[in-house]
């Protein structure tokens, strides 16, 4: 069945999450939800490039399991929003963005702002805020599919394609993930020449045009 992580996630966060978290940082819902829908497949980019990388995916189970991410965070969200829960989320949310972005932060951050139109400091929150939310997406997902670290790996590489095309522009560039697109390395397989493996693979990559 065609599975679509921005699709859930935004149907989960958008709406009156978007509302809220502009009515807490100034912002209008309408530029708000347009942050939400830019900073939802930046934190994927993040997470997309992690995983690609070598020892990625065990970092990024490492990281789900050690930080409780099991869709917890998911529930009662209105009221995580504001107050302590809101600062709490922030606080887990800023050691995810500075792992995820590293000094590519400094740079990404002012690009969100002018294509979003959020002030700068409503983006650095709003990232930090989200950041812990959709990592706790991944963790109930990978739960619920009985996924090891290579397994949640590549159901992210599934994802690429709708993942680049959600990134606003300049943020891949940013980022260093145009083009990314190689499978997450698997547990006990030699990488394949000619194609990729029939029960993981397919689809993700395009087709050659």
């Amino acid at each position: 069945m065609a599975f679509n992580i921005l699709d859930l996630l935004k149907s989960q966060l958008g709406g009156q999450i978007a509302g809220q978290l502009g009515k807490q940082f100034g912002e209008s819902e309408t530029t708000a939800k347009a942050g939400v829908d830019a900073l939802i497949p930046t934190i994927l980019g993040g997470l997309l490039k992690q995983v690609s990388s070598p020892g990625g995916p065990e970092k990024l189970d490492k990281t789900i399991k050690e930080g409780g991410y099991d869709g917890g965070l998911l529930d009662g969200l209105s009221g995580m929003l504001t107050g302590g829960g809101a600062d709490k989320l922030s606080g887990k949310g800023g050691d995810l963005v500075s792992s995820l972005f590293g000094d590519k932060a400094a740079m990404l951050m002012p690009i969100l702002s002018k294509l979003t139109g959020l002030k700068l400091d409503s983006v650095q929150s709003m990232l930090a805020m989200l950041a812990p939310l959709v990592m706790s997406f991944l963790g109930k997902q990978q739960k619920a599919m009985g996924l090891d670290a290579n397994g949640l790996a590549n159901m992210l590489i599934s994802q690429k394609d709708s993942i680049s095309a959600a990134l606003p522009p300049g943020v891949s560039d940013a980022m260093g993930i145009a083009g990314l697109g190689t499978p997450a390395p698997a547990a006990s397989r030699p990488a394949p020449v000619a194609s990729a493996p029939s029960s993981s693979g397919s689809g993700v990559l395009p087709k050659a045009s």
